[in-house]
């Protein structure tokens, strides 16, 4: 069995073939043409430029949030605290003028939710056959609480905005942080016509 050090012998290191993908392709070894490791190394580094920077780009910030949720999982009975968010608005309980009435209503909602110092703000729009969501969480908040449909978890973007799309519309939605869980009361979605 070879050894490490007799596998990477005659291969390039790293930075050598940062030098070399500097070079133009003319001027480049014939090492690169016989040797498929290096050739396919030296592609990587050209294709995600590494030169003068980290040795290990970061990753996106959703798979950082992502393993820091699962890293700091907790169980159910190890959450202190539990906050039910009262529903402050929702735009299909209010009655519309009559030049507005129709499928358009329907087929749009806004929910605001008030907990603990949050505002909890989502939009719905149904499409062709499916729902697109978008929602954030603002106010009393250290950091961007995971949102949690069911069992798929969703983190906010740069923006602070949750987005994703489904079949169905969110029945349970809870926002978990640091400080606890808040839940949500059970949404229907099935609106009533007014006349």
């Amino acid at each position: 069995m070879k050894t490490r050090k007799k596998m990477l012998e005659g291969h390039l290191n790293r930075k050598e073939l940062i030098e070399v993908g500097r070079k133009p392709e003319k001027e480049r070894p014939r090492h690169l043409s016989e040797c498929d490791d290096c050739r396919m190394a030296l592609e990587f580094l050209i294709r995600f430029p590494v030169a003068g920077q980290l040795p290990l780009a970061d990753a996106p910030s959703g798979w950082i949030n992502k393993a820091v949720a699962i890293a700091e999982q907790k169980r159910t009975a190890d959450i202190i605290t539990g906050v039910l968010a009262k529903l402050i608005f929702d735009s299909w309980t209010m009655s519309e003028p009559v030049g507005v009435r129709g499928q358009g209503a329907i087929e749009h909602r806004r929910l605001r939710y008030e907990a603990a110092g949050i505002i909890f703000d989502m939009r719905a729009e149904q499409g062709p056959g499916e729902w697109h969501m978008v929602a954030r969480a603002e106010g009393a908040i250290k950091a961007a609480p995971v949102l949690l449909i069911g069992k798929n978890s969703h983190f906010a973007n740069a923006d602070g905005l949750y987005q994703w799309s489904a079949k169905r519309p969110p029945r349970n939605i809870r926002l978990k942080s640091d400080e606890g869980i808040i839940k949500f009361p059970e949404l229907s979605w099935k609106k009533t016509r007014k006349k």
